[in-house]
């Protein structure tokens, strides 16, 4: 196959993900369109589709509708994780991701506490010293412990921080 055939298949393929992210969330792909009409001041696809869910995400917070924090984590994770594949910085987006998360645990009105997990021993040092922490949703959300901003599991010289895999597990009282 030629080079330039693979190139534009794999741009079709990340275009693709990139609108489930957004179709996902409740975008159209004519919101999406509109969008991508201003200006991006240099940002890549992936930046500008992650830029337009945060706004996205204001809007719907703005507006008091119930927001779909499951869609929201689950995109932003996407997004972090293309912008790791291309070796540009991810953290933004893969904190959002987790942020999203325990919305959507508080949300549900059950789970009061989550637990971290980590990869175990194929996690980096400083993730590890996370394992197995419970925090109520509440200082989860103040305090982020992750992703741990301290991680060094797969660092780049353009990302400086690692990929976390740390996670959060939902604790539902039996009361």
């Amino acid at each position: 196959m030629p080079l330039n055939y693979c190139r534009e298949h794999s741009k079709q393929k990340m275009n693709k993900k990139l609108l489930n992210c957004l179709t996902d969330v409740g975008l159209t792909e004519v919101i999406y369109e509109k969008y991508r009409e201003f200006p991006s001041n240099g940002l890549s696809e992936t930046q500008l589709t992650g830029k337009i869910l945060f706004e996205y995400l204001d809007h719907l917070k703005k507006k008091d509708r119930d927001i779909p924090y499951h869609n929201f984590s689950m995109s932003f994770f996407t997004i972090a994780l293309m912008e790791l594949e291309n070796e540009n910085p991810f953290f933004n987006f893969a904190y959002e991701s987790r942020r999203c998360k325990l919305l959507d645990y508080q949300q549900s009105g059950v789970v009061t506490k989550v637990q971290i997990l980590t990869a175990g021993e194929k996690s980096c040092e400083n993730c590890r010293e996370l394992d197995g922490r419970i925090l109520p949703i509440d200082v989860a959300l103040m305090t982020m412990p992750i992703p741990c901003k301290n991680c060094v599991h797969w660092v780049t010289e353009v990302t400086e921080i690692g990929w976390c895999r740390c996670v959060y597990s939902p604790i539902v009282d039996d009361e």
